[in-house]
């Protein structure tokens, strides 16, 4: 199940959406927070876009997998930004909550996005986030007699992101590296591959006009982690008269 709650500052968008959850088979391949309609927040995974939206917002999503089955994936997501016009920038913050099982993880991030006028029409902008991350694991809760899972991990580390984006009133195509691993999180995880591994994002839309009234924006996401399989979500959305929107996902990976 997933909830989803914006606010955009002078702006109403109704949303009707057909989203995809999808499973994935090797716990070592799950990469943090994947979520659909993320062509309407893409904030916490390029902090650059945040200059798009000239109000500002504020955006709370949730994600729930597996109800009713103990220890299964739920995410929170929290972020928001706020421009500053004098200098054509942007800033904010995003938060992060995970938890898998016995495993738990909160990221704080503020961020800070300038952008560039290429041309009339063209932007660059580019941005950083630091922050701090908090991974605990209760791994002693699975089986005390297990050797191998005798030790609890308990840690914070520091985190860096950094992203860049090309954009207009009609595309953006971005890159971003939101979590770059200042330091280990711990040897015992079991999903080492993920958590202690850099996040690499590819995003990109176009919107077309259709006719006077109706517009279609198909866009994409890819995400990568080294070791795990590469993972792509494609949406198309309708836009009426500028406001209602209806929206289908497809999730791919491999």
């Amino acid at each position: 199940m997933i909830t989803k709650l914006t606010y955009h500052y002078g702006k109403a968008v109704i949303a009707l959406s057909a989203v995809l959850l999808f499973i994935c088979s090797n716990a070592n391949a799950q990469i943090n927070s994947d979520y659909s309609q993320y062509m309407d927040n893409l904030t916490p995974v390029n902090p650059a876009y945040s200059l798009l939206d000239k109000a500002g917002s504020i955006n709370l999503m949730g994600k729930r997998q597996f109800i009713g089955i103990d220890g299964a994936p739920t995410s929170l997501m929290l972020s928001g930004s706020l421009p500053i016009e004098s200098i054509g920038g942007a800033a904010g913050i995003f938060v992060l909550n995970d938890q898998v099982a016995v495993e738990k993880q909160l990221q704080v991030n503020a961020f800070f996005a300038k952008s560039i006028q290429l041309s009339a029409e063209d932007y660059l902008s580019v941005s950083l986030n630091v922050g701090v991350r908090n991974y605990n694991a209760l791994y002693s809760t699975l089986d005390p007699y297990d050797q191998q899972f005798k030790e609890d991990v308990r840690e914070t580390s520091p985190n860096l992101g950094f992203g860049v984006m090309f954009y207009s009133s009609k595309y953006y195509i971005g890159f971003s590296l939101p979590e770059l691993t200042i330091r280990s999180l711990g040897t015992a995880s079991v999903q080492q591959a993920n958590y202690l591994k850099n996040h690499y994002y590819f995003s990109g839309a176009y919107l077309a006009d259709l006719s006077e009234d109706i517009k279609f924006k198909p866009s994409t996401l890819v995400s990568y982690v080294k070791g795990s399989d590469m993972l792509a979500d494609f949406t198309g959305t309708f836009y009426l008269n500028g406001q209602k929107q209806i929206s289908s996902t497809e999730f791919k990976d491999g």
